[in-house]
């Protein structure tokens, strides 16, 4: 097959060249038409509860969440993440439904027996010394996702989300 298409391009040049060009133009015309979609939404199924539950939020605004920030010169202190370890008490008031926060966001490790899973933060037995605060600043260094997400890149800042009941209509 191969021998067949070499003997065809040296006995017409000109025939590919101009067969090339076509297909080239053919699919450039289509190029104006390409669209690109960026939206993590489209991404998880309809039917996902989370994307319903967060498709009713965005029909009544922002509303439903709240945003909290911890900012400070470095939340990675025995201090700092203290605060941090009691928000998971938020959804101890009535209207809150979940808290996503260092303290309630799940680290998982990879071990020789299967895995450890635990939170960042622990709210029973926050970091109480640098060392331990370093390694929960360690751990989270390693998941991207939560770097400029749940925790600001250079450490100053952490998130605390409050999602809120579905009020009544």
């Amino acid at each position: 097959m191969m021998k067949w298409i070499g003997r065809f391009v040296i006995r017409f040049p000109k025939t590919v060249i101009a067969l090339v060009i076509a297909i080239t133009l053919f699919f450039g015309y289509f190029i104006p038409q390409v669209k690109f979609n960026n939206d993590a939404r489209d991404f998880i199924p309809p039917g996902d509860p989370e994307r319903q539950y967060n498709e009713e939020c965005r029909k009544f605004s922002a509303t439903m969440m709240s945003l909290y920030w911890i900012c400070t010169e470095n939340i990675y202190t025995p201090q700092k993440l203290a605060k941090v370890a009691n928000s998971p008490h938020l959804k101890d008031i009535d209207g809150v439904d979940d808290v996503t926060s260092l303290s309630t966001t799940k680290n998982i490790e990879g071990t020789s027996g299967g895995m450890d899973v635990y939170p960042f933060v622990d709210e029973d037995a926050p970091p109480e010394t640098a060392e331990e605060a370093q390694k929960v600043q360690e751990q989270v260094q390693k998941w991207e996702i939560l770097v400029n997400n749940l925790v600001s890149a250079d450490g100053k800042a952490t998130s605390i989300v409050v999602k809120l009941n579905r009020m009544p209509a």
